[in-house]
């Protein structure tokens, strides 16, 4: 009867193995969606027809969600609570998505034009005592912008003459630059005549990731979301 026994159990560990290993998902890739749309309250994105990423208020981001490798049918939606109204359907500017890549959704403009692009997010951590960030112009009507900081970097120019959207077309837009952790005071001014155009004082922590984003619009009202800010979204 102990013969028996030890015989069986060696096989049902390896029927239990196999059936783990089957179950585990194939190659993904991960998505993050930043729903920078000025007069879309809150967005959700389905991918061929699932929901991957739930309702997304204005200026804010999801966290990263996995998603199987190819190429989806994705549609953008403006969510209320009477339901769901499909803003865009299939404008991602990517062929497909790849295996264990890391891309972000962005929604800007209003919801009459709204624009969508996708970037790859090169999510290395940061050496010690340094943060990565990047800045993404979403600010519809705000004119061409350059971002500096007036700490530890004396006033040292970090993005220059960024226009609207232009994440969308120029990849080196969506690319991470290194700086020291601190805390700043970075300044939007217009491109062409220097002129402030909004601040914000920053808090950048040691090995952390950010997207710093222009959001809102030249008319929005001060102290409401659709004033034009930074907004400060995390990567890591």
């Amino acid at each position: 009867m102990k013969k028996i026994l030890f015989t069986i159990l060696p096989i049902t560990a390896v029927l239990l193995f196999s059936c783990t290993k089957e179950t585990r998902p194939g190659p993904q890739a991960q998505v993050k969606f930043i729903n920078a749309s000025v007069n879309t309250a809150s967005a959700e994105v389905t991918f061929d027809g699932a929901l991957l990423v739930a309702a997304t208020g204005f200026p804010t981001a999801s966290n990263y969600a996995f998603v199987n490798v190819g190429t989806p049918t994705i549609k953008i939606q403006a969510t209320a609570t009477t339901g769901t109204t499909v803003l865009i359907t299939n404008t991602t500017g990517i062929s497909s998505f790849q295996s264990n890549i890391n891309y972000t959704i962005i929604a800007t403009d209003s919801v009459s034009k709204l624009k969508v692009s996708v970037v790859t997010d090169d999510l290395i951590t940061p050496a010690a005592g340094k943060s990565s960030i990047r800045f993404f112009h979403l600010a519809g009507n705000a004119p061409y912008l350059s971002v500096d900081t007036a700490t530890t970097t004396a006033g040292a120019t970090l993005f220059s003459s960024r226009i609207f959207n232009d994440q969308s077309t120029n990849s080196s837009a969506s690319s991470f630059i290194s700086v020291n952790a601190g805390t700043y005071t970075f300044t939007a001014r217009n491109a062409v005549t220097n002129a402030v155009v909004f601040t914000k004082s920053i808090v950048l922590a040691s090995g952390r990731i950010y997207t710093i984003a222009a959001t809102g619009a030249v008319d929005g009202a001060a102290g409401t979301p659709a004033a034009l800010d930074f907004t400060v979204l995390t990567n890591n």
